[in-house]
């Protein structure tokens, strides 16, 4: 969802000519690496998966901002959450590999938005599949 994200921010115009622009477009194009990344780990597990189609409420520039950390704060919890289930060394390794840069995107955009880099303090907090669930539901379109 995170690359989808990014491509309709990026479509929709809001940031042109903002001095973040090229941080999404950054962020939007890591993100795409996360996706080829994990469909290529996925497919070698032999569970690859649709892609969910999402529709994000994108009326403005400071939505559009406070979405995308909601959602990056949101992606590097969840990542965090799926590790002690990970049996595989080499997908622990490229989990871990995404998750630190989630967290890196969320600490940028909570500063850009005058948050608290670390929103749990000293030591990240895990979520659920039924926690990210929840926060992502609203956006799944298909």
């Amino acid at each position: 969802l995170e690359a989808q994200l990014y491509a309709d921010v990026l479509k929709s115009g809001l940031f042109s000519g903002s001095a973040v622009l090229s941080t999404l477009q950054t962020f939007g194009a890591e993100e795409q690496q996360h996706v080829a990344t994990l469909r290529k780990a996925a497919a070698g597990l032999g569970r690859a998966a649709k892609p969910p189609v999402a529709k994000f409420p994108l009326a403005s520039a400071a939505a559009a901002a406070q979405l995308a950390a909601t959602i990056e704060n949101l992606a590097a919890a969840a990542y965090l959450g799926q590790i002690a289930s990970l049996k595989s060394k080499s997908l622990l390794a490229t989990v871990l590999a995404i998750q630190t840069v989630e967290a890196r995107h969320a600490a940028t955009l909570n500063f850009a938005l005058k948050l608290g880099p670390t929103p749990n303090g000293a030591f990240a907090r895990p979520a659920g599949l039924e926690q990210v669930l929840a926060v992502l539901k609203p956006f799944i379109a298909g």
